[in-house]
């Protein structure tokens, strides 16, 4: 959807998430998506030492959520990054302004960037990023980018998701395994190693719940060399 032109996204009062979300709204949790996506080929590109494809990657991601939060703020998409930078300022002056303009200046030569040039500015683009995460989540209560940021939550120990904060998500869980220890002792978790699992696992060991485990593996995955 369009306004007029082809500059900004159709903007509606968004009263509603799901369905009912405005069409802004729906772009910048797409441009999260289409970002981390860069974000991995960025990496793999890395390992492969293409750092100047690399950071193109990184130039991607600072069009893309540059653009997405300055239309959040109802300004319009920009893909010249000076013109961007110039936009935030306007927008959002301060800190997700600032960080997005020094990581702009610093990709400035990209086609001749080394790789232990790029590995700080990665890094910068990356906590850049969740900042605008929790900026555009703060700014409206309906965004969820839990899945879009996934990647950067893990890293970053992000707690602002969307509603209810990460640290409460933990506690909840917490809360059950103590009230299953209490009210089912003795507990056994059968763990069949899935990235689930290994959640539970992690907050069994560091909070020391009496609860024992053991490993529960389908046939299907026993035939697997690697299992």
């Amino acid at each position: 959807m369009r306004d007029y032109g082809d500059a900004s996204d159709f903007r509606v009062l968004n009263l509603g998430g799901g369905e009912c979300a405005g069409v802004t709204q729906v772009m910048i949790g797409a441009n999260f998506f289409e970002a981390a996506h860069e974000r991995e080929y960025r990496n793999a590109l890395v390992f492969q030492r293409k750092f100047d494809e690399a950071a193109q990657c990184n130039l991607a991601i600072l069009r893309l959520l540059g653009s997405g939060v300055a239309q959040l703020k109802g300004g319009v998409r920009q893909d010249d990054l000076g013109k961007l930078a110039a936009q935030l300022q306007q927008l959002i002056p301060g800190a997700i302004a600032d960080e997005f303009a020094k990581a702009a200046a610093a990709l400035a030569d990209a086609e001749e960037i080394s790789g232990e040039e790029l590995a700080p500015i990665s890094a910068a683009v990356d906590g850049w990023t969740v900042k605008v995460a929790t900026y555009a989540a703060e700014l409206d209560a309906q965004l969820d980018l839990n899945e879009a940021v996934a990647a950067w939550r893990y890293r970053y120990g992000w707690q602002i998701l969307g509603g209810m904060d990460m640290q409460q998500k933990i506690d909840d869980v917490v809360a059950v395994l103590q009230q299953a220890v209490r009210d089912y002792s003795p507990v056994c978790f059968a763990n069949s190693l899935g990235a689930e699992d290994m959640v539970l696992t992690d907050l069994i060991a560091k909070h020391k719940l009496d609860i024992e485990m053991f490993s529960w593996i389908p046939d299907a995955c026993r035939k697997q060399p690697t299992t």
